[in-house]
């Protein structure tokens, strides 16, 4: 493609993002075992933690304590997305050995990477400084951050980016 004045323009490139391959898959059938295991996935991470949650809280009851129910339930959201993060790891690993997409376990990995770093960040934020409203705004500004980081990596921008950067 020739532009005016004689400079050679570029095709602009396809943008290879996670989302892209995820559209082209729903049209197989094969997504419904992605499915599948991602809500067995899910839902076992979920009896596993509040299993868990319920075998911390028998044990601890006669220890003294007001807070305990609320620091089972921030560190009982961390156990969920790292749990549910490490089933969908290994679930994807097993489908790639017998299907040769897949795409929707692709998007849910780097998703539930992002849980586990917020809920992360926000229980240490928590734990190491007292509540208040700075507190508040840093874990806003930080999950934020993550939140921004993600939808860069899904949509294929991230990369892009960064080599903009580089190139800076």
């Amino acid at each position: 493609m020739r532009a005016p004045y004689g400079i050679a323009m570029q095709e602009p490139a396809q943008i290879p993002s996670l989302l892209a391959r995820l559209a082209a898959d729903l049209q197989n059938i094969d997504i419904l075992w992605q499915v599948g295991a991602l809500t067995v996935c899910l839902l076992l991470a979920w009896i596993l933690t509040r299993r868990l949650a319920r075998g911390s809280l028998a044990r601890d009851a006669s220890a003294p304590g007001p807070t305990l129910p609320d620091r089972a339930g921030e560190l009982g959201r961390v156990v969920l997305s790292l749990t549910a993060l490490l089933l969908v790891l290994l679930a994807r690993r097993i489908l790639q050995q017998h299907q040769p997409s897949t795409h929707l376990l692709d998007v849910a990995v780097p998703l539930l990477f992002s849980f586990c770093l917020v809920h992360g960040v926000s229980y240490l934020l928590r734990h190491a400084f007292s509540p208040s409203s700075l507190l508040h705004y840093w874990e806003r500004a930080i999950a934020w951050a993550i939140w921004i980081g993600l939808a860069l990596h899904i949509t294929g921008l991230l990369e892009q980016l960064r080599e903009l950067l580089d190139d800076v």
